[in-house]
């Protein structure tokens, strides 16, 4: 602020009321952080949940795959043992 004697200088809290009025709005804006906050690690929760759900849905096809691999070669040696 200036040093004009005619800008009066305010505080945030220069009344009682104000005070009240101030700790009031902190304590809403607190509120709305602790909820922001909440819902920030919720989503990323979520997230980490579906990812879980792609890495094991991911190693189930892997296994999946792997098995049927397996099946083949056994029907493969199995084919060349009774030609044998």
């Amino acid at each position: 602020m200036s040093d004009n004697p005619t800008v009066k200088k305010t505080h945030v809290a220069d009344s009682p009321s104000d005070r009240a009025l101030f700790a009031n709005s902190a304590g809403l804006v607190c509120l709305a952080l602790d909820a922001y906050i909440s819902l920030v690690d919720t989503i990323v929760t979520a997230s980490e949940e579906v990812d879980k759900q792609r890495s094991i849905m991911w190693l189930r096809q892997i296994a999946q795959f792997s098995t049927t691999i397996s099946h083949d070669q056994r029907a493969t040696a199995f084919h060349y043992l009774h030609i044998s």
